[in-house]
């Protein structure tokens, strides 16, 4: 994210030569980008409503608006084939996770439960994804199934999550590439600190 226009967009750099491309323009605020394994890539536009969009990588940079509710949605997650998105939504009074289909551009509610619920991240198998929720009166790392079944509590350890859900972006819990450890925050009284479980909920640690 750079806002070396006047305007905050998403831009590319390349790793081995640091060259830079800009990929979104306009007079939006665009933050929290996501990248797709097929190479497309789904923002937030902060704007006078905050929705998600999805762009192509490649020129001619084709741009897609993927939600259309009132509200703020927030921290897309792709799933592994990139056919699928979950996220982030105030849009009934609570914050929810919703999934969204890109084919067939059907959404539903994966969390209705007294929440919130925030920062969902897609497992790299597909099977499951890691969420930050208050069901149980503070917030803690959840996980469950792709399709909102089976919920269970990950780490009985409070996380620094923001009830109002869109400043959490930095505090999301994230798989590991293998899938087998899941990395949060953790906020005591004394510090803000790294930790990693495993994918099981056991041998929770801090790194």
């Amino acid at each position: 994210i750079s806002d070396r226009t006047g305007f905050r967009n998403v831009w590319e750099i390349n790793v081995a030569s640091l060259g830079l491309r800009q990929i979104t323009s306009g007079p939006s605020w665009d933050q929290y980008p996501v990248v797709s394994r097929g190479g497309r890539l789904a923002y937030v536009s902060f704007g006078h409503q905050v929705d998600l969009y999805s762009i192509g990588s490649e020129p001619p940079h084709a741009e897609e608006r993927l939600t259309f509710h009132s509200g703020e949605n927030f921290m897309p997650s792709f799933s592994p084939n990139g056919r699928k998105l979950v996220y982030q939504s105030d849009r009934t009074g609570n914050t929810e996770i919703h999934l969204l289909d890109l084919d067939t551009k059907m959404e539903r509610n994966l969390t209705d439960q007294p929440g919130p619920h925030l920062t969902p991240d897609w497992s790299p198998d597909g099977r499951e994804i890691v969420f930050i929720s208050s069901r149980q009166g503070k917030p803690q790392v959840w996980v469950m199934d792709w399709e909102g079944g089976s919920p269970r509590l990950l780490t009985s350890h409070t996380v620094p999550a923001d009830p109002r859900g869109w400043t959490t972006g930095p505090m999301a819990p994230r798989w590991s590439p293998d899938g087998k450890a899941i990395a949060f925050r953790v906020l005591t009284e004394s510090k803000d600190a790294l930790w990693v479980v495993n994918s099981d909920g056991s041998n929770a640690r801090q790194v």
